[in-house]
């Protein structure tokens, strides 16, 4: 499903999401399979699941494991890990990596839509901290 499809489905339901908290959304629901049926859990965990993607590509998971997000982090590999089989940690659940199996659960179409989508919260986060610097000028 895609951001749109996800988007309309949402709407055809009576609720409505948009920028951020669509993606942050679709990102816990479509992405990793996380199941709420509540739009504000859904938003919050996307934010979770984003924070750990960005740690996970970064490389900098050894932040995570020192920080106050760290129940959080330990949370969302699991779930990133039970529910979709996305992630391997090898011989420590503190330091995965994400892989995708052409013929398994995760092929690269999904593989690139969490990318893609990851991305966009990127760029988004990144307007929003632009725009709030300039309106404080004005």
């Amino acid at each position: 499903m895609t951001v749109k499809e996800y988007s309309d489905m949402i709407d055809s339901q009576g609720g409505h999401l948009e920028g951020l908290d669509l993606l942050y959304a679709y990102l816990a629901s479509e992405i990793f399979d996380y199941v709420s049926y509540d739009d504000d859990l859904d938003i919050e965990m996307g934010k979770k699941l984003h924070r750990t993607v960005d740690a996970i590509l970064k490389k900098e998971q050894k932040y995570l494991v020192e920080s106050d997000f760290y129940e959080d982090y330990i949370m969302c590999l699991n779930i990133m890990q039970l529910n979709c089989k996305k992630i391997n940690w090898g011989t420590s659940i503190r330091f995965p990596w994400f892989e995708y199996d052409e013929d398994g659960f995760w092929d690269k179409e999904h593989y690139d839509r969490m990318i893609s989508t990851y991305n966009s919260i990127k760029e988004l986060l990144k307007w929003k901290s632009v725009y709030a610097k300039v309106k404080k000028h004005y």
